[in-house]
């Protein structure tokens, strides 16, 4: 079996003396939604040296990671119609939209502001960095997606304050104040 693992290590660097280094902030997530647009956007040649010859993937000459996402789709039209069950038209944020094709990862800190509803990373519903952490530090992301698991913060970020974060295994509660790195 031939397979490939793309990791970004992402790393706050205090802007001045008085400054934390925290990604946990309002503008640190909207550079990461940019970085990841433009992660799914590069292109390559599909057989460049030699290396993409791992899968039996048909598609155009040029390939990119959004490519391998959609031969490899993770979400299918039996969630969307699991979704659509019993949402109410009348109520905003209840009946979704269709899911685009998602990738297999690891969790990352956008998921703590994805919503399932209109398949968007939504920042601007916070208000303030606090309010950003204080989502967070609930452990969950969206409520479709996160009703019966939440989101381990030891796995999504690193250099955090306190070192150890202590998070409730079943409701994902923590007490994460910053983060170093991602």
């Amino acid at each position: 079996m031939k397979f490939r693992v793309i990791r970004f290590i992402l790393e706050a660097k205090r802007p001045n003396e008085t400054a934390w280094d925290t990604l946990l902030t309002r503008e640190v997530f909207y550079e990461m939604e940019r970085f990841e647009e433009v992660l799914y956007s590069m292109k390559m040649p599909y057989d460049y040296l030699g290396i993409n010859n791992m899968t039996n993937y048909t598609g155009p000459e040029m390939v990119g990671l959004a490519d391998l996402c959609k031969e490899f789709n993770l979400t299918t039209e039996e969630e969307d119609e699991d979704l659509e069950e019993g949402c109410d038209p009348d109520k905003p944020y209840d009946c979704p939209v269709k899911l685009k094709p998602k990738c297999f990862m690891t969790g990352k800190p956008l998921d703590f502001v994805y919503e399932r509803f209109n398949d968007t990373y939504n920042i601007s519903r916070y208000d303030s960095d606090k309010e950003l952490v204080d989502k967070i530090k609930t452990g969950k992301g969206d409520k479709y997606l996160y009703t019966w698991r939440s989101l381990v913060i030891d796995g999504i970020f690193g250099g955090t304050q306190p070192k150890n974060v202590d998070q409730d295994p079943l409701s994902g509660k923590n007490d994460l104040e910053y983060a170093t790195a991602t």
